[in-house]
């Protein structure tokens, strides 16, 4: 089945830590994913977003790339944040829009991996609500595409110290958002050795980093159920989302294996045993207000992982609401409809089980995994055509 889809343009949005075209020389984020998608047919593109910086603030740089002009953030916090950041302050920028033409009739394919796929739900809502004053609408968009998405939090996140309730960090923040943001600060030449922070928005980086407008804040599940609560399905856009588990397994014909996740990154071994043996949350901090009242609110459903992200947070966005929105499958022939969310498992597409880097440069470090990624793609691009 193909969707027949008006977008030729596909742009491909990476997670936290991660980096833009040509950034970090001899290594793409995306691994060979963009070259699965025949050069007659798309023209794809792979931006750089903030690396740590919140959903909303990576939305509008995005649209920054895409249709040009100075990076907008919206009104600024005097003494905290700037309003806008002009284009020549930053690096890695795109001499050029990608699509200056840019609007309904001549939308565009968003991918996003991990903290990506919120980041493209974040765009079509700032685009709904005319941010920018471009007179644009939702239909900008016509098909979003979630890999391994972070659609309803990570319980990872409380492992480097944000807090269950409110997902603020609070414990030994300089795990996380704090390095990058002393990084900037004591090592001026990191832009040019290595992932540019693109922080230049921020005047006090303290309340950068101890504040809810950062990333650490908006992967958890309080941060997730803003972002879902604040999005609206737009009926005329595809949503579909490629979720990615690694199967814990203990033994082989009885045989105790040495470790727990065979065939996982090893960046990832520890995060996924986290996940997988992480305790309930207790009852004076729980994520969200309805935890425990619901199969899928509850620890047990949250256990299964890619090493970064539950399974069960990568399907569709549903903390907001109570009734389901998602249903399975989309690449094995089965018709689709816009406005609705739809999921699909990787290993049923790509023949292996994938963690959370493969479908990006993770794929590269392993026996078997780029042959999977390159499937996985080819399969997506054949719907797309």
């Amino acid at each position: 089945m193909s969707l027949n889809l008006k977008s030729r343009t596909v742009i491909f949005v990476h997670g936290i830590f991660g980096w833009g075209e040509n950034e970090l020389v001899g290594l793409s984020y995306w691994g060979e994913a963009l070259a699965q998608f025949p050069r007659e047919r798309f023209e794809v593109h792979e931006v750089k977003c903030g690396p740590v910086s919140s959903f909303n603030d990576r939305a509008c740089e995005l649209f920054a790339q895409i249709r040009g002009g100075h990076f907008k953030y919206g009104n600024g916090q005097e003494g905290i944040k700037r309003p806008v950041v002009e284009r020549n302050e930053r690096k890695h920028v795109p001499p050029q829009p990608l699509l200056p033409e840019w609007s309904q009739d001549h939308p565009i394919v968003l991918v996003g991996h991990s903290a990506g796929a919120h980041t493209c739900l974040a765009l079509q809502r700032l685009l709904a609500e005319d941010f920018f004053e471009v007179k644009s609408n939702a239909n900008w968009i016509e098909a979003i595409i979630c890999i391994s998405g972070v659609l309803n939090g990570s319980t990872l996140t409380y492992l480097f110290g944000c807090d269950p309730a409110t997902g603020n960090l609070v414990q030994k923040p300089e795990r996380l958002i704090e390095t990058a943001v002393k990084l900037v600060d004591f090592l001026p030449q990191l832009p040019q050795a290595g992932i540019d922070p693109w922080l230049e928005q921020w005047i006090d980086t303290d309340a950068f980093a101890r504040g809810r407008d950062n990333l650490a804040h908006d992967l958890t599940l309080a941060g997730c159920l803003d972002a879902n609560a604040a999005f609206k399905i737009n009926p005329t856009t595809y949503y579909l989302s490629l979720v990615t588990s690694m199967p814990a397994r203990r033994t082989v014909l009885g045989i105790p294996l040495p470790i727990r996740y065979p065939g996982i990154n090893p960046l990832l071994l520890a995060t996924a045993i986290y996940q997988a043996d992480r305790a309930d949350f207790v009852a004076e901090a729980l994520p969200l207000q309805d935890w425990n009242r619901t199969p899928e609110l509850r620890i047990a459903a949250w256990r299964e992982n890619d090493g970064a992200v539950s399974t069960i947070s990568q399907r569709f966005p549903f903390t907001h609401c109570r009734e389901s929105i998602g249903q399975e499958g989309f690449l094995g022939g089965q018709s689709i409809e816009k406005g609705k969310w739809y999921f699909e498992r990787v290993e049923n597409v790509a023949g292996r089980s994938l963690d959370h880097l493969d479908p990006a440069f993770g794929a590269g470090v392993k026996p078997g995994a780029k042959a999977a990624q390159r499937k996985l793609y080819q399969s997506l691009a054949a719907l797309l055509d």
